[in-house]
């Protein structure tokens, strides 16, 4: 068997990018072809005529809703066998349900075979690909972030037209069947480019620098001491000073003080990043640093951590996320029928998902750069968002014309790059740095309630 070599690359590098792009490839088709569900609704309403159309419009919203409920297992995934083989084996889940659904004979069998199984592998791909953006940037982690972003809209862009195409083919069981191959294709390109950059190597040692085992374990336990307590000892440098003059005898006092100072600097790095690396298992026990067990239930609580819930304005955020996503994906998963009950036909109702993807990225491009402005207030942007969206719902009912609901299409995909790009933005920085994982994940997972009932109810009432 052919071992290929990984490529080895930094961070903020060309091949960063390639990585970013690669990731957007991926938003595009995972959260592409579950948001443009709504186009196979109709065939899927022909062929189980004898269920009815709330029955069949759970199947596509809980697929969407388990991508990010599961948002928390995916991140666990990332961590413990890294985002490549987490992305790839999203894909291939992805791949088996959608062949097993193209012989679905009831809706009962579509629900695991689409609703759960699609849902478990959409997730792990969507926080991989994310994972794997963020920790290949540095300096441009935001573009890049929003880069990928910009991938699910353009998915709805492609997706709606060329399924529709595809259901005019092939039947819709053909059209599960080759959506499944880029999905294949998708595990290969994951593979091939979700890797983890290397670290800048440290700055040489200082010729002078002493090496000494018993210098260094002083030096070290005194750093610690000082990373502890936060407080420099200055009687520690003087020790840390006679000790480098003991070694490098001969030199003038100030240069003796720069080696002092530059040995220093490096081991208070040195010691910085061990210690970082043993937060997680420092925080989940005091009597074993080095225990697995231990190292596991940390890196679990850093995802499930409910005290994030103690913050209010996370806790109204997101209170006012779910409620949002109630009512979010309902006009993309009922617009195709919407138009044929008008009386507009499949493939003018399909090309109507070109405008809203459009729309929306630009609406992300936009709404992403006028959050990174210090003097704007990203809860703003996300109202006016909710108030497009808000307004164009309202008004879909009585508009009856191809040409008015052209024009909802462009306001609501306008609202919906904007919804999206500051959700993650509100779910993250309403907590401190050490609570954003557990503040996305869990704020992922209640929201997902809402994207889960709102289109069946919807339906019910069609």
């Amino acid at each position: 068997m052919i071992k290929c070599k990984r490529l080895q690359h930094h961070p903020d590098s060309v091949y960063s990018w390639v990585v970013s792009i690669c990731a957007s490839m991926c938003q595009a088709l995972n959260l592409g072809f579950s948001v443009s569900y709504g186009v196979l609704l109709p065939e899927l309403m022909k062929q189980f005529s004898e269920e009815d159309r709330q029955k069949t419009v759970w199947v596509g919203s809980l697929a969407i809703a388990l991508t990010f409920f599961l948002g928390p297992l995916g991140s666990v995934l990332c961590e413990r066998i890294g985002c490549r083989f987490t992305a790839i084996a999203g894909c291939l889940i992805c791949v088996l349900s959608l062949l097993l659904t193209s012989y679905s004979s009831s809706l009962q069998w579509m629900f695991v075979t689409y609703s759960f199984l699609y849902g478990l592998g959409s997730s792990l791909m969507f926080s991989s690909y994310f994972l794997v953006t963020a920790k290949n940037f540095r300096r441009w982690q935001s573009l890049a972030v929003g880069i990928v972003s910009v991938g699910g809209s353009i998915g709805v862009l492609i997706m709606g037209p060329l399924l529709q195409h595809l259901i005019d083919m092939v039947g819709w069981r053909g059209t599960y069947r080759i959506i499944s191959v880029p999905f294949f294709v998708m595990a290969w390109v994951c593979g091939a480019t979700f890797g983890d950059p290397i670290q800048d190597p440290p700055k040489s040692a200082p010729q002078n620098c002493s090496e000494n085992p018993r210098d260094l374990k002083i030096l070290s336990l005194k750093t610690l001491s000082t990373m502890e307590t936060g407080v420099v000892n200055l009687g520690h440098v003087d020790d840390l000073e006679n000790t480098a003059i003991h070694n490098n005898g001969g030199k003038s006092s100030e240069e003796r003080k720069e080696d002092v100072s530059e040995c220093h600097n490096r081991k208070v790095i040195e010691s910085t990043n061990e210690i970082k690396s043993l937060d997680v298992v420092a925080a989940s026990t005091s009597e074993d640093e080095n225990s697995t067990g231990s190292s596991n239930t940390g890196k679990l609580s850093k995802h499930l951590d409910f005290s994030v819930f103690k913050v209010p304005s996370y806790t109204i955020v997101v209170i006012s996320l779910t409620m949002m996503n109630f009512g979010h994906y309902i006009p993309q998963i009922h617009l195709v029928k919407y138009c044929l009950d008008l009386g507009i036909s499949a493939d003018s109702a399909s090309r109507l998902f070109i405008f809203l993807g459009l729309s929306s990225s630009v609406a992300r491009i936009v709404s992403g750069r006028l959050c990174d402005v210090t003097w704007v207030n990203p809860i703003l942007i996300y109202q006016f968002g909710d108030l497009l969206v808000g307004f164009a719902t309202v008004v879909l009912p009585v508009i009856r014309s191809y040409t008015g609901i052209l024009a909802f299409a462009v306001i609501y995909g306008f609202g919906d790059g904007i919804f999206i790009t500051t959700m993650n933005t509100l779910l993250m920085f309403t907590v401190d740095e050490k609570g954003r994982a557990a503040a996305l994940g869990l704020g992922s997972s209640l929201l997902s309630i809402g994207i889960a009932v709102g289109p069946p109810m919807a339906g019910e009432q069609a």
